[in-house]
């Protein structure tokens, strides 16, 4: 019962402040909870109350960089900071990640996975939304001009609007909105984005909407605050494409470091869910970094035609 009520109450700190004053809290109620035991012993020493007096103090005068939590060296955020002038614009925590947003004004965060040989362009000036140090995801600078955001259209992400015209579009997974962007840019008519971090949103929408020439505010674009999965399952509306893109590093993913983690996005009863909101002719694509010899790609199909033979109402 008390376990569970301090892992309760840990993600309640760790919602209403940020990491470094969260650790000052929990070090503080460890102080409450040896002064209830010393209180509790019927002579006290002097010295023990002159303690008590001090450790209250100094847990509030700790430099803040003795508690910030230091990224490990090889981490995505660590690397981008070593570049000449980049420097932490806005950090957000939350018991779902640590969010950081990192500008370089000197070399500028150029981000476009799969980008084709044969694009004429690249990105424009981006800045980098770091998840938990590691996982990137960039906001693309945006004065109007679809002709600054061609490269767009020469990604892998980019084939199903070459199949379909101006279709009806929903976007697990928005991060710094670059799929939202290229819908965007497409024409397509309806936009549903769906975010599980509120504090990306609210990067995106909100603190750099002057980055974006406050893009996010188009009438055809709507975001939803809401874990992917529950939000497609409480929908009766259907869309023409249905897209999850990179959700991790590549360097993660070639690590491996997700293969133990649990990803209910890609189970089986997930692809029923997205089918089953799909329009007769519509698509399903999944964006996943190339692996040799390949493996997130055989997963993907063969957890596809699963939920094909599984459900013959799709």
């Amino acid at each position: 019962m008390g376990a569970g009520c301090g892992a309760l109450f840990i993600l309640l700190i760790l919602s209403l402040f940020d990491t470094t004053n969260s650790l000052r809290i929990i070090a503080f109620l460890g102080y409450i909870a040896s002064l209830l035991v010393i209180f509790s012993i019927k002579r006290i020493n002097w010295i023990w109350i002159l303690v008590l007096l001090i450790l209250p103090i100094n847990f509030f005068l700790l430099p803040e960089s003795w508690l910030r939590p230091i990224p490990l060296p090889y981490k995505a955020l660590n690397k981008a900071l070593n570049v000449p002038k980049a420097n932490i614009i806005t950090e957000y925590s939350s018991p779902l990640a640590q969010v950081t947003v990192v500008e370089s004004p000197l070399v500028h965060f150029r981000h476009a996975p799969g980008l084709s040989l044969n694009a004429q362009s690249g990105p424009g000036e981006q800045l980098g939304i770091f998840i938990d140090a590691d996982s990137f995801t960039p906001i693309t600078k945006f004065n109007g001009d679809l002709e600054s955001i061609n490269y767009l259209d020469k990604q892998p992400d980019a084939l199903p609007f070459y199949l379909l015209e101006k279709p009806k579009i929903l976007v697990l997974g928005m991060g710094g909105g670059s799929d939202v962007l290229r819908s965007f840019y497409f024409g397509a008519p309806v936009i549903d984005a769906v975010e599980l971090n509120p504090q990306i949103v609210k990067i995106v929408t909100k603190d750099q909407k002057n980055y974006t020439n406050n893009f996010f505010s188009q009438s055809n674009i709507r975001i939803h605050t809401k874990e992917a999965r529950s939000f497609i399952r409480g929908q009766k509306e259907t869309w023409d494409i249905i897209q999850l893109s990179l959700f991790d590093s590549l360097t993660a993913a070639n690590a491996g470091v997700f293969a133990l983690k649990e990803n209910n996005l890609y189970t089986v009863e997930a692809f029923r869910d997205y089918m089953g909101h799909l329009n007769p002719g519509g698509f399903l694509t999944i964006t996943r970094w190339l692996k040799l010899p390949p493996k997130d790609s055989l997963k993907l199909l063969a957890t596809a035609v699963s939920a094909l033979e599984s459900d013959s109402k799709i």
